[in-house]
C-alpha cells in the first residue's frame, strides 16, 4: 500500500517537473526573441544612420538625412530599452532553472524512497513465500506422523 502512495507522489512530482521544464523553455524562447529583437533594432538603426550619412555625402535632401538619422537614433533607443527586458528574462530564467533543479531533486528523492519501499515489500513477500514453502515441506514430512497419532488415538468417544 505504501508503494502505491509513493508511486502517486513520484508521478505528481514528475508532472510538476515537466511543467517547470515547459516554463523554462518558454522563458528561454522569450529571452531569445528579446535578444534577437535588440540585435535587429541595433542593425536597422545602423543601416538608417549609414543610409543617412551616405545620402548626405552624395548631396541628398537634408530632410531625408535628418529624418533617417532621427529614426536610426529611435531604433537604437528602443534597442537599449530591450536590455531591461532581456535582464528580466534572464532573471526569470535563473529562477525557473533553480525551481527545475529542486523539482528534479524532489523526483529523485521520492524515487529513492519508492525504490526502498519496493525492496522492503519484495523482501517481505519473499520471506512469506519462503515460510509457506517451509511450512508445506514440514507438513508433508510430518504428515504421516500426524496420521499415525490420529489412528493410535482412534475416534474420540463422547
Amino acid at each position: 500500500m505504501k508503494s502505491d502512495a509513493l508511486k502517486a507522489l513520484v508521478a505528481l512530482a514528475r508532472t510538476q517537473e515537466d511543467r517547470i521544464a515547459a516554463q523554462l523553455r518558454d522563458v528561454q524562447a522569450k529571452l531569445q526573441r528579446a535578444e534577437q529583437l535588440r540585435l535587429q533594432l541595433d542593425d536597422f538603426g545602423l543601416e538608417y544612420r549609414h543610409a543617412a550619412l551616405d545620402n548626405g555625402r552624395s548631396g541628398g535632401q537634408l530632410g531625408f538625412v535628418s529624418d533617417a538619422l532621427a529614426f536610426g537614433q529611435r531604433l537604437h533607443r528602443t534597442a537599449a530599452e530591450q536590455v531591461g527586458a532581456i535582464a528580466d528574462h534572464r532573471a526569470r530564467r535563473e529562477e525557473v532553472q533553480r525551481a527545475l533543479v529542486l523539482a528534479q531533486h524532489r523526483v529523485q528523492a521520492i524515487q529513492k524512497v519508492l525504490d526502498k519501499a519496493l525492496r522492503v515489500e519484495r523482501v517481505a513477500v519473499e520471506r512469506r513465500q519462503q515460510i509457506e514453502v517451509e511450512d508445506m515441506i514440514s507438513a508433508r514430512l510430518n504428515h504421516p506422523v500426524g496420521m499415525d497419532r490420529a489412528a493410535q488415538n482412534g475416534p474420540k468417544r463422547a
